[in-house]
């Protein structure tokens, strides 16, 4: 069997993931959301400023062992399937690190760069702050 590489694969059929618009920061960050919900948060916010995405919710959803073999490490890496959501569903986190510049995750005060640019050259700790009381925040520059 031939292997493929999923982020190659995921640019080049963004309709079957996205419908004909493609990709774009509002869809990812919504389905992400979504899916968070789906795994037990009761509350989400999604925001925009300048232009960096923000996902946060009151559950640490990238920490906790909803799915075997998935955890915080690994989540961005690839296309995990998603039971919770219904038989064929997958998780989403994979689509912010795939059509961003920059991504991040933010917990108790602890900033870690998962894709792209350390997080002193873009200035982005001071707004991660604002996000200090949420249990889990990532954020995303996108990139088509």
């Amino acid at each position: 069997m031939k292997s493929i590489n999923i982020e190659e694969y995921i640019r080049e059929h963004q309709g079957e993931f996205f419908g004909s618009n493609g990709a774009t920061p509002e869809a990812i960050s919504s389905s992400i959301a979504r899916g968070v919900l789906l795994l037990g948060a009761t509350k989400v916010l999604i925001e925009k400023h300048n232009d960096c995405h923000f996902v946060c919710a009151n559950l640490d959803w990238l920490a906790a062992s909803f799915f075997d073999g998935v955890n915080e490490e690994n989540i961005f890496d690839n296309i995990w399937s998603f039971p919770q959501e219904g038989i064929n569903c997958h998780r989403s986190e994979i689509m912010a690190r795939v059509f961003s510049s920059n991504m991040y995750t933010y917990k108790s005060s602890e900033l870690t760069t998962k894709f792209g640019k350390a997080v002193e050259t873009l200035e982005l700790s001071e707004n991660m702050k604002q996000f200090g009381s949420w249990k889990r925040t990532i954020a995303f520059k996108f990139k088509k």
